[in-house]
């Protein structure tokens, strides 16, 4: 079953996340710019995200990489602290100053997909993030 939702969490602070599943990966490169989308539908996706590095060198790898989504209107960039993955789960922890900009601090998104797919996702995320700061976990 595949289905969106916005979850509250109590700590000292509220923290957003958003939850969805996921049973769709694209990842592919187009004019050089390396691009994931991850959502619940290759067609027309109710839930999704879109990760992108355009690199420029007048800016940091960190600025050079993209997040969009369906929780809010236009792309953001420098916004991931940290990507937690395995074959089930993606969980990006958003940067505080970027999250109060989309009202979120987590995404946590299940993932339906078979081993081909992760495994394209997972080189993806390597090769998006390798030079940057985000921190990444990742579990094969």
């Amino acid at each position: 079953m595949v289905s969106g939702k916005i979850i509250a969490e109590k700590a000292t602070n509220m923290i957003s996340t958003i939850k969805f599943s996921a049973n769709f990966v694209s990842c592919y490169t187009e004019h050089n710019v390396p691009v994931i989308g991850i959502g619940d539908d290759p067609e027309e996706p109710k839930h999704y995200i879109i990760i992108s590095q355009f690199i420029d060198k007048n800016e940091s790898f960190d600025d050079s990489i993209g997040l969009q989504g369906h929780f809010f209107e236009s792309e953001i960039s420098n916004a991931i602290k940290k990507i937690q993955i395995n074959k089930s789960h993606l969980i990006i922890d958003i940067k505080e100053g970027k999250g109060q900009k989309i009202g979120i601090d987590k995404i946590h998104i299940d993932l339906y997909i078979a081993n081909e797919e992760f495994e394209q996702l997972y080189q993806y995320i390597i090769d998006i993030f390798d030079k940057s700061t985000t921190i990444i976990e990742l579990k094969k």
